[in-house]
């Protein structure tokens, strides 16, 4: 807080200040204001604190001034109109002076406000104001003082005088440096002087002299001050005396720590047990207390002096304390001594401690009451003569508790490691039992490791089967974090002792050993230094190895080697029980596996089996690539049809190489195949025998195993796994893929077998989708069917009565004939479009190759006029968007019934649009293609559907148009849809247009082959005997008219049973029918078993089906199907082509 000091300590002189002043944070609201800034706005002060500064009409130039004012430290003018709590306005100038804290961060903004009042009244009042703070500022309690740009002292205040002892006279026209102690470096003075030329307040401490000579602390805050063009002019300086209070402060705070010290130390030997734990709080302490850079503690381990713990000595120091023989303890560091000798003196001083600069030392050796030396104490610093004696003292008070807790602790901590490392043991073992996972065994022996046993990262590595290649690696770091690296290779040194001689490697410091390069980036990152690897050994085999670095430097004993042996002996065991356990669970798993995929086999078209088997390989056998090679009976050869796992399009570009076909025998792959036997190249690289594609260059390919697919002695195929390893497929993983051949194997045969049946039952099949595809509309089909049979019988005897009349000489009854035939017809032709609802494509219609795009233009051409002259004499514009795909193949089909269906659903958007009641309208038509078809989506931004209207929108006669609509369109479109074997999609929402998709399927053109019209019977046939069978009366009645009137003899039948029971009997008498006509919708016996009874009983006898139904019906055994309503000419012409076909002519 910089200025905030300021307000602090003067906070009742800015409360009496002549001048306005508030105080603002950074978001601008107001948080302080003095009873001048109440007496020029009328405001109090519990009206303004917390209100925001705009809220009195104080206006900054933009957004960013606060920020500005935050983010700089400079004082800045600000002009800006005021207004008063009685609504006037006030032109003023504010000075901005931010306000820090102790950390030199802008917390708020303090603002002197002067009015600018023309009238010399105003300036005569601002100097008196003016001179009121002056005399708050002389007879403030801290020193101030204001210098101008260059430093040179312009005004101080009596408390300056006070604490410097330096007068007004005698300051003025002076440097502040007349101040200057010679503590302070000159580097802190330019720092000082930067920063406030800079525009920025200083805040801190100077170590100062008074003019008599005598050193005090001055805690000064420095601030410039800036013109109205924002220059500095001055610099404003406030000071005070903390220098009792420092002193005191040092005074307290080293008996303090004093007493701190000494009682740590105390605690210390009381509470902590771990002897490294302990070493290093001692030592810790004794730095804090003597305040030197350097320290180390010694500690007599296993016949050896070893620097236990240390701090702030060079690695070069250390090399030459780091451990004596206990028979050979240097001088120095037998007693106790504190040494200061200058580098130039001779004295007692070690030449490599004076290399490392040290000029002051101590020395304070462990000993036991029994006289035995345990340790010792060493500190030194570069400076001379640092050690106080009163500090010195604190450690030799606690000298006999620090041996007795050192030997203590080092039993304790020796009895504790050996209990720690028969524990990690016991958990080893357990792991062993159980967990079957190898990143649990592995996590296991990673956590089980602790540090307390010399082990402060601890890693584990498997090798592959070729024993150089770590296929993993997990290390639990300084830090507690585990990490996994990927494989890498050991160098020959570490191979050569750990897999041949199987032997532990020790490496005292990993910096300057060339076998670890492996591990560099984590050794450097860690400062690692030493190192313990123990290979992992089972069944005289190195599986493994456990590594243990150190971060200091680690003489490992025998002890610690035979204990990480016994380590690395169960960990390996683990491992081999993982192993076995995992390969168990893997071949279970692959079983499984292979059962669910062959089990699928039969879903699966025979042409995509191949991929599906290099699939389930890689997935199965988790192999990298794969080739799948299918066998061709006829022509003896192997052909390449599925590949996985390669980067490239490999098949596409390999199917035009020769080694894509492969005679059987020939080859690595061809005898493989030929002998049925599976054949393994360790690597590819070095076998002159293998043909391979000009692709495998770019791939990774350096081992193979090829597999036969054989059943019961019969080739299916050949698979080839490749790996990127150079015998990259254990034994282990070769059983696996030996299962997974004769799994595929049979699996591809029963899915063979399961095709043919799936050919075999086809056309049920294809029937039965019909059937069920037709099922949601089965019952409005029926309705459809039935109206059509009773219009199309009503209308039968309407046309022959109108072909008979069409005889008569009259003219005016054959004009009356030839209204009703056309009457008749067009009622027949309406009656026909039900039909599109529910009848199938005839397989003698003609198809034609059809091109989607060229369709919409001819439509929109033809029916421009209905969707864009019409709408346009109504106020409303329709335009059309085409989105048609150039590339779209033709499809067949016939072409005017997608022209019907496009019709129909272009004048349904037309109307959608004109419903919905905007002047603007848009219908786009897309073509393109999907894996479904080819589509042809047309979308409106009409009115749109509701789910109830979508749900019956197929419906025949349902309509939203009320009178103006028939209900058939969109029932024609999905009946030619079906008729195409298409579908029809339908988006939709009320408010938000319409979509439509026909969606055709990929078949590939056909030529339209034109049929000929069979000639016009001239046949002149006898009179027959004729039994024609009909429900319908009327039906009945004209037809025999008709047909007497050629000079046939009729026998009528009203049903089935009547018809079956006449044609016996005729038989029975020795007068068959010559020619039997019937309809095929009778109730009871219908015309099909009327049709299949009369020809079982005399197959030469014709019939001839009349249906209302459609000619489109199939009638078995039938000889003609007439669709109802049938005209006079073609019933004739009929008869007489039956009865000459029977009769050979």
């Amino acid at each position: 807080m910089a200025l905030e000091g300021i307000l602090s300590s003067f906070k009742k002189c800015l409360e009496h200040l002549p001048v306005p002043a508030f105080k603002f944070d950074f978001q601008g609201i107001i948080r302080f204001c003095n009873s001048r800034f109440e007496a020029l706005f009328g405001y109090n002060p519990q009206e303004v604190i917390g209100k925001h500064v705009s809220s009195f009409g104080i206006r900054l130039d933009n957004a960013d001034d606060i920020s500005k004012l935050f983010t700089g430290l400079n004082l800045r003018y600000f002009p800006g109109e005021f207004v008063t709590k009685d609504g006037k306005a006030l032109i003023c100038e504010c000075l901005c002076i931010p306000v820090l804290d102790d950390e030199g961060k802008s917390v708020g903004i303090l603002s002197l406000v002067r009015e600018i009042d023309p009238q010399q009244k105003v300036l005569d009042r601002e100097a008196r104001q003016l001179e009121l703070f002056k005399k708050a500022l002389e007879y403030a309690g801290e020193a101030l003082f204001i210098t101008d740009v260059y430093g040179s002292i312009e005004w101080v205040n009596p408390a300056f005088t006070s604490i410097t002892g330096y007068t007004f006279e005698e300051a003025v026209g002076q440097n502040p440096r007349i101040l200057k102690s010679g503590v302070h470096p000159r580097e802190f003075y330019e720092r000082f002087w930067n920063h406030i030329l800079s525009g920025n307040v200083w805040k801190g401490v100077f170590v100062n002299r008074r003019k008599n000579g005598e050193i005090y602390y001055d805690e000064r805050t420095i601030a410039p001050v800036f013109d109205t063009k924002g220059r500095i002019t001055h610099f404003v300086a406030i000071g005070e005396d903390i220098t009792r209070r420092i002193q005191a402060e040092e005074s307290l705070r080293a008996y303090s720590a004093h007493l701190e010290v000494r009682n740590r130390i105390l605690s210390f030997l009381l509470e902590k047990r771990d002897l490294n734990e302990l070493l290093v709080c001692i030592l810790e302490e004794a730095l804090t207390l003597t305040g030197v850079e350097f320290g180390g503690i010694h500690f007599v381990e296993d016949g050896k002096v070893v620097l236990k713990v240390w701090r702030g000595i060079s690695d070069e120091f250390r090399s030459h304390v780091l451990f004596y023989p206990v028979g050979d303890i240097p001088f120095w560091m037998k007693e106790e001594r504190v040494v200061h000798e200058r580098l130039s003196e001779d004295g007692v001083t070690p030449e490599f401690a004076k290399q490392e600069g040290i000029q002051s030392w101590a020395c304070i050796p462990f000993v036991l009451p029994t006289g035995e030396f345990v340790g010792a104490l060493m500190l030194g610093s570069r400076k001379y003569g640092v050690f106080d004696e009163e500090k010195v003292d604190v450690l030799r008070g606690v000298k006999p508790l620090l041996s007795h807790a050192i030997w203590h602790a080092k039993v304790y901590s020796e009895s504790q490691k050996r209990l720690l490392r028969l524990e990690v043991l016991r958990n080893i073992d357990r792991a062993i039992i159980q967990h079957l996972d190898l990143k649990d065994v592995v996590n296991v022996v990673l956590s089980g490791v602790p540090r307390d046993l010399g082990a402060d990262a601890v890693a584990l590595s498997l090798f592959d089967k070729t024993e150089t290649q770590l296929y993993t690696f997990s290390m639990r770091l300084p830090n507690g974090t585990v990490i996994d690296k990927e494989a890498f290779r050991l160098s020959e040194g570490l191979l050569y002792w750990l897999v041949e001689e199987k032997k532990p490697v020790i490496i005292y410091d990993l910096s300057t050993d060339p076998r670890m390069q492996m591990y560099r980036e984590i050794i450097h990152r860690w400062k690692l230094v030493s190192y313990l690897g123990v290979p992992l050994v089972s069944k005289n085999r190195t599986i493994g190895v456990l590594h243990l670095f150190t971060v200091r430097p680690k003489v490992f004993e025998s002890e610690d080697i035979e204990f990480f042996t016994t380590l690395a002996g169960q960990a390996a065991i683990a491992f081999e029980n993982v192993r076995m356990y995992q390969e168990i669970y893997r071949k279970s798993r692959v079983l499984e596996e292979l059962l669910n995929v062959q089990s699928t086999f039969s879903t699966v078209p025979v042409r995509d089996l191949p991929q599906v088997i290099l699939n389930t390989a890689r997935t199965s056998l988790q192999v990298e690539k794969a080739d799948f090679y299918i066998y061709d009976k006829s022509t003896n050869t192997l052909r390449l049809a599925a590949c996985s796992g390669f980067s490239t399009n490999r098949l596409e570009a390999c199917l035009l190489e020769p080694a894509s076909i492969v005679k059987l025998g020939e080859g690595i792959i061809g005898r493989a195949a030929l002998e049925r036997r599976a054949t393994y190249i360790g690597d590819i690289e070095s076998e002159p025998g293998w043909r391979g594609f000009s692709l495998d260059s770019l791939e990774s390919i350096r081992s193979a195993y090829i597999l036969p697919l054989e059943v019961f002695e019969e080739l299916m195929g050949v698979v080839v796994l490749f790996s990127s390893k150079v015998n990259g497929f254990s034994e282990f993983e070769m059983e696996l893929a030996n299962l997974f051949s004769h799994y595929m194997a049979v699996g591809m045969r029963m899915a063979l077998l399961i095709d043919e049946l799936r050919e075999t039952n086809k056309l049920l099949r294809q029937a039965q989708e019909t059937l069920i595809g037709q099922e949601r509309l089965k019952a409005l089909g029926q309705m459809a069917s039935g109206i059509v049979h009773d219009i199309n019988n009503a209308l039968v005897p309407v046309m022959l009565s109108a072909d008979i009349l069409a005889k008569y000489t009259d003219e005016s009854i054959k004009k009356v004939a030839s209204g009703l035939k056309r009457t008749a017809e067009d009622m027949a032709r309406t009656v026909e479009r039900l039909r599109f609802f529910y009848a199938p494509r005839l397989k003698e219609e003609n198809i034609e190759s059809l091109d989607l795009n060229e369709t919409v233009h001819e439509v929109l051409e033809s029916t421009r006029p209905r969707w864009y002259d019409i709408p346009q004499r109504e106020g409303i514009t329709i335009e059309t968007v085409l989105e048609l795909d150039d590339t779209l193949p033709v499809i067949s089909g016939i072409g005017s019934e997608i022209r019907e269906a496009l019709i129909n659903i272009l004048f349904n958007a037309v109307d959608a649009i004109t419903y919905k009641g905007e002047k603007k309208g848009i219908i786009t038509i897309k073509t393109y293609k999907t894996q479904s078809g080819l589509v042809l989506e047309v979308t409106d931004s009409g009115i749109g559907m509701d789910e109830e209207t979508k749900r019956r929108v197929f419906e025949p006669f349902f309509t939203t148009k009320g009178k103006h609509g028939s209900g058939l369109g969109l029932s024609m479109v999905y009946g030619i849809m079906k008729r195409h074997d298409g579908t029809v999609e339908i988006e939709s929402e009320p408010g938000r247009g319409t979509t439509v998709r026909l969606i055709f399927p990929l078949k590939l053109p056909i030529n339209a082959e034109v049929k000929r019209k069979e000639p016009k019977s001239i046949i002149v046939i006898p009179p027959l005997r004729v039994l024609l069978v009909d429900d319908d009366i009327g039906v009945r009645s004209v037809i025999r008219e008709t047909l007497k009137g050629f000079g046939h003899s009729i026998e009528e039948a009203s049903s089935g049973e009547e018809a079956l029971e006449k044609f016996r009997e005729a038989l029975i008498q020795g007068s068959p029918y010559q020619l039997v006509i019937t309809d095929l919708g009778m109730p009871g016996v219908g015309g099909f078993e009327v049709v299949r009874q009369v020809k079982s009983i005399e197959p030469a006898i014709p019939v001839i089906v009349l249906t209302g139904w459609g000619g489109d019906i199939e009638v078995e055994y039938a000889d003609r199907v007439l669709e109802k309503p049938v005209d006079l000419q073609k019933l004739i012409d009929t008869i007489a082509l039956v009865i000459s076909l029977k009769s050979g002519k």
